[in-house]
């Protein structure tokens, strides 16, 4: 089938989508996003991948518990590694797939981790992306 994603390339453009939706959605997103190679052939061009089709409802799984993946490191079709069964959850490595990226794991920190986030910093995030200095 199709898949369906949205990429940004730049820190930038990620951070003036969120600020375009609401505190509550970006936080949604984050969930769904992972930092993507977008370039086989250019390993520094990495950006931030947000999955818009069926591949966001996979749960995470470590590698050897998960029942979907890819065939190789190169392909973008998705394939169940063994039979699932009826009613059975769909399980991915999201390491399979997930390029380091600082600034992205800094704001997921943000939303969800270590750091206090509240939408008094995420006002303030939208006042930094006013401009072009990202």
């Amino acid at each position: 089938g199709d898949s369906y994603h949205a990429i940004f390339a730049t820190e930038c453009s990620f951070r003036k989508f969120l600020t375009s939706i609401s505190w509550v959605q970006a936080c949604d997103v984050l969930q769904w996003c992972y930092g993507y190679d977008y370039d086989d052939e250019d390993d520094t061009k990495i950006g931030v991948g947000c999955a818009l089709d069926e591949g966001s409802l996979f749960n995470h799984a470590e590698e050897g518990v998960a029942n979907v993946g890819y065939s190789d490191d190169t392909s973008d079709d998705c394939i169940a590694l063994w039979d699932i069964e009826e009613g059975e959850e769909i399980l991915q490595d999201y390491d399979s797939f997930d390029v380091g990226l600082d600034w992205f794991e800094d704001l997921i920190n943000q939303a969800w981790g270590n750091e206090v986030f509240d939408q008094t910093h995420w006002s303030g995030v939208e006042k930094a992306v006013g401009g072009d200095e990202l």
